[in-house]
């Protein structure tokens, strides 16, 4: 018998299982759920993916399709990944989200440590991408990996580009923080010159716009 009704430890074999089964919790409504690995697939080899986004607009949709904002219609997701080996690559997890598969890598910056990537929520045929060789660079990604260079380089920065925050519902407005304290906010259409710049009084690591009805430009 367990000793003050203690249970027993598990047995040999069930730790395992249970982290196969995955991580359990509570949502914020108090309702158990439950999250488990879906695909796995090793990015780069000896080097950190440094960050992630998702978009769920079709390659199709850019700046010159009618549907220029993001798809109610269930498809296959893209995920760019920014790499500790200069390299950006994209992924296209399936419907199922069974697997993942590499579309395009390119190199897209001079310094390994590329912080940060972020597709357009306008344009899918769109990424960004910041790094600590101070640059901004867009990216178009309609024949895969970008064979040209960026569309445009950005080089206002003074230090490395550590975070890209896109507007999620002004199409135009675009923010970027660095290391050298500063936050930019562009207008997407002039990326060499920002409309506003911000002291934060410290390296800039994260960024999000407030997504709240009438606080939309709250950053």
């Amino acid at each position: 018998g367990n000793e003050g009704g203690k249970s027993a430890g598990p047995k040999e074999g069930e730790e395992e299982m249970e982290s196969k089964k995955g991580i359990s919790g509570r949502n914020r409504t108090g309702t158990a759920v439950s999250a488990s690995v879906l695909s796995k697939i090793k990015v780069v080899e000896s080097k950190p993916c440094l960050s992630l986004d998702w978009s769920s607009l079709s390659p199709s949709q850019g700046d010159d399709s009618e549907a220029s904002s993001p798809s109610s219609s269930p498809i296959e997701m893209q995920i760019c990944v920014s790499q500790g080996d200069k390299g950006v690559s994209l992924w296209r997890l399936s419907k199922s989200h069974s697997s993942l598969v590499k579309t395009a890598q390119w190199e897209a910056h001079s310094i390994d440590e590329v912080w940060a990537c972020n597709f357009d929520p306008f344009d899918a045929n769109v990424i960004y991408s910041g790094a600590d060789d101070c640059k901004f660079n867009k990216w178009d990604i309609r024949g895969g990996s970008p064979s040209g260079g960026p569309s445009i380089a950005n080089g206002n920065h003074e230090a490395g580009v550590t975070v890209i925050a896109p507007h999620p519902s002004y199409e135009h407005v675009l923010a970027t923080g660095s290391y050298d304290e500063k936050v930019r906010v562009y207008d997407k259409r002039n990326l060499y010159r920002p409309m506003s710049t911000f002291e934060a009084g410290g390296g800039v690591w994260r960024l999000r716009w407030n997504k709240t009805s009438g606080y939309e430009d709250r950053l």
